[in-house]
């Protein structure tokens, strides 16, 4: 063999050992690249989420999650205990309590940079299934003598401190809360009234009633204009979330009109 015809072939098979190493060290194929993204950790985010709110949270989480590929963590309880849990702890990504003036002071000290409303909220007087005793819709029935009646406590979640307005307003607040056979923290607490047979009503936002776990056992009775407001459902980004990029996608979610579709459908 000349010298010219070895120095090809030895060229060539030069470049054949390099291609093949090089199709062994760079698989491209989908099966492998999926499973390089599943080695990879989740993005996660934690929301503080008002009690009253957790079903069509969770709804639009497991949404997200799908379309993220991430993890979203839930940390659900009344509006207050969730606002100085987040400001005092400084971890989380987003804060949704029951009533925007629990984010009011997040957002005057820049611990909360951004928001959207998904919804409302409104309270309503809420009575055992069939309303039995002949409830009517107007708040002066919770100083009737034959009605067992449970409240919010004023110091505690958002439905309390609604409840206190709305009951001042009318000056019959003290009556009321003298009446009371005992004051809880939250809605779960007042819809556990109605469950356990201690209230023949309460007064509750008026989405809890639409739960599942509630519509079998209790009745709403929408209030008029004059005795109560819608109050905005408002969810927060806040400053010290570590992944900002997705918890403002989350927020965008929850204000698109699929977003806030699920809200409504929750009664909000």
């Amino acid at each position: 063999m000349s010298s010219s015809s070895a120095f090809f072939f030895s060229t060539l098979q030069t470049l054949l050992i390099g291609t093949l190493l090089l199709f062994c060290s760079c698989d491209t194929t989908p099966e492998k690249k999926a499973a390089q993204r599943q080695d990879e950790p989740k993005k996660e985010i934690l929301i503080y989420c008002g009690i009253t709110m957790v079903q069509p949270t969770m709804e639009l989480a497991a949404l997200v999650e799908k379309e993220k590929n991430c993890t979203i963590k839930i940390s659900y309880g009344e509006s207050e205990w969730l606002r100085d849990t987040a400001a005092r702890s400084k971890t989380g990504d987003i804060l949704f309590p029951g009533s925007p003036s629990y984010l009011k002071s997040m957002i005057d000290d820049g611990s909360v940079k951004k928001t959207v409303t998904v919804g409302e909220n409104r309270i309503a007087l809420i009575v055992k299934k069939g309303n039995p005793k002949q409830v009517q819709p107007d708040l002066h029935e919770l100083l009737r003598d034959d009605l067992q009646i449970v409240m919010g406590a004023a110091d505690a979640g958002s439905i309390g401190k609604e409840t206190f307005f709305s009951l001042k307003k009318l000056g019959i607040y003290e009556q009321a809360l003298t009446k009371a056979l005992y004051l809880t923290a939250d809605s779960k607490g007042l819809s556990q009234a109605l469950h356990s047979k201690d209230a023949d009503v309460v007064v509750n936002w008026r989405a809890v009633a639409t739960f599942k776990d509630n519509d079998q056992f209790m009745d709403v009775l929408p209030l008029p204009e004059a005795q109560t407001e819608s109050r905005p459902l408002v969810m927060g980004l806040l400053s010290f979330s570590k992944h900002e990029d997705l918890a403002e996608y989350f927020l965008q979610r929850a204000g698109s009109d699929s977003g806030r579709a699920i809200f409504t459908k929750y009664g909000f």
